[in-house]
Order: structure tokens, then sequence, then C-alpha cells
């Protein structure tokens, strides 16, 4: 019944470029309700920023501020609050924060890799992150 459906609504196509269509779709299904809980909690994260972020304040050129984080981020939303409705734009930072965090181990073994095939990177990675390291070397506090 359900091919019947998607055929009518899509054609056939989707299936036949998928053979893994029907596993991942019901997969998808078994866990839509907590992406749709997530898409919830980033528009909340929206919602907040609409109302709590100065867009005409001193804050819009920080490198860094408590609520949106990085310029990047920021940039990103403020171009997305100006193209996109908020419910896309609340799918995008979804996808953004996920994607963020489920490549967190691949980018920081790729970043070690890198760090340990370039000595004059690492004296240089080493030296920039030094001046923020809150544990006395010799006493470990």
């Amino acid at each position: 019944m359900a091919e019947v459906a998607l055929v009518v609504l899509m054609g056939s196509g989707i299936v036949e470029l998928n053979p893994e269509f029907w596993p991942a779709m019901w997969e998808f299904a078994r866990l839509a309700l907590q992406l749709i809980e997530f898409h919830g909690i980033c528009r909340r994260y929206l919602d907040a920023g609409n109302s709590e972020f100065d867009w005409n304040g001193p804050d819009i050129d920080a490198e860094w501020e408590p609520l949106y984080g990085p310029r990047m981020a920021r940039e990103l939303i403020s171009w997305a609050k100006k193209n996109l409705s908020l419910e896309t734009t609340a799918g995008i930072v979804a996808t953004f924060v996920f994607g963020t965090n489920a490549n967190s181990v691949c980018m920081s073994l790729w970043a070690m890799m890198e760090l340990i095939a370039d000595p004059e990177l690492y004296r240089a990675v080493r030296e920039e992150c030094l001046p923020v390291r809150s544990v006395d070397l010799l006493t470990g506090e």
C-alpha cells in the first residue's frame, strides 16, 4: 500500500534509484518525532534570538557573543532571516548543529594527524593555544 501511494505521489524513480529506500524510509519514520522535537528546539533558539539580540547593537561585529556564538553563526542566521522562513532557518540550524557534532571526532582526528605530520604547524598551534591555558604547568592548579 505504501509503495502504491509513493508511486502515485512521486513516481517510481525514487525506489528504482535507491533499492534501500524502504528500510531507510521506515527508519526515518521511527525517528521522525525526535527530528521534529529537535527542529522545535532550534526554532526556540531562533525565536529567542529574534527577541533578545540587537541586530543594530555593538555585538553585531563581535567575534563571539553568548547567544549566537561566533560571527559566522550570526551572519548565517542574518542571511537566512532575510531570505528564508523561520521554519527553514530552524532546519538549517538543526542540520548545521547535527553535522558539526556528527563530524567532530573525524575533524579532530584529521587535525591531530595534520599536527603530528607537520612540526612547524604543531608549534604554531601550540603557541596560539597556550595563552588560554588555565592550568599552571608547575603546580597543576
